[in-house]
């Protein structure tokens, strides 16, 4: 499980990175918006990005409840401090895989480049909010809202561990949910996780981590009744 978590970091970074790489022989000649979406638009990273937060702790209550080790669990601990403990751990390893690669990639976005907002979203109300706060509290933003995109595909997973009693279900699952949304509800972007991850999609940074936040709960509070039912039963 810890190898997994530690190839989805390695995978997410590389496929990140290698869209970028090139930049580093042109220093000082871009602004640092501009860097950091190309690996958005370029390379796999949307397409992919929700199958990886699973890798972590996502699958652990499948395989605690098949081998019968969560039932010594609770006889340790009250069922809920289970589920919180389980969906701790879940919520943390999924948003770091998101955040740890974002922190590589716009570390290096700021070293390399000019320093400067840039004309990228001339017009709109993020360009506004960036030169505000100042690119590194933008690029701050835009991490916590990475790791609110782990984060809630991370608990996808769990719930399709809970739902079906399979071990790739936590993988799998995100992946083709992730793909039918992105199709399905390509021009309702406030409904669509892919569109939340950057910010930019929607115009504020601050309603993007609202929706995350909100679809994260609601996922949450499913995976509680879920488990507390499973437990009951």
């Amino acid at each position: 499980m810890d190898f997994l978590w530690e190839q989805s970091y390695v995978v997410l970074t590389i496929m990140l990175m290698r869209t970028v790489w090139h930049f580093k022989d042109m220093p000082g000649q871009m602004s640092v918006m501009e860097i950091c979406s190309y690996p958005m638009a370029l390379s796999g990273f949307t397409v992919f990005s929700a199958a990886f937060p699973a890798w972590g702790y996502a699958s652990q209550f499948y395989k605690e409840e098949r081998t019968g080790y969560s039932r010594l669990i609770l006889s340790r601990i009250s069922c809920k401090n289970y589920i919180l403990m389980r969906m701790m751990s879940t919520c943390i390893s999924g948003g770091l895989v998101i955040a740890l690669p974002l922190t590589v990639l716009f570390v290096f976005a700021y070293c390399i480049s000019n320093g400067e907002a840039g004309e990228l979203f001339q017009g709109m109300h993020v360009q506004e909010t960036i030169l505000r706060l100042g690119v590194p509290t933008v690029l701050l933003i835009k991490t916590g809202l990475g790791t609110l995109f782990g984060v809630l595909w991370a608990l996808v997973g769990m719930l399709a561990s809970l739902l079906v009693k399979n071990k790739y279900a936590p993988f799998v699952i995100p992946f083709i949910l992730n793909q039918f949304l992105w199709i399905v509800l390509a021009k309702y972007p406030g409904l669509n996780p892919v569109f939340l991850v950057r910010g930019e999609d929607m115009d504020s940074y601050g309603v993007s981590a609202v929706l995350l936040v909100g679809y994260c709960i609601f996922i949450g509070i499913v995976i509680g009744l879920v488990m507390r039912r499973r437990f009951i039963e």
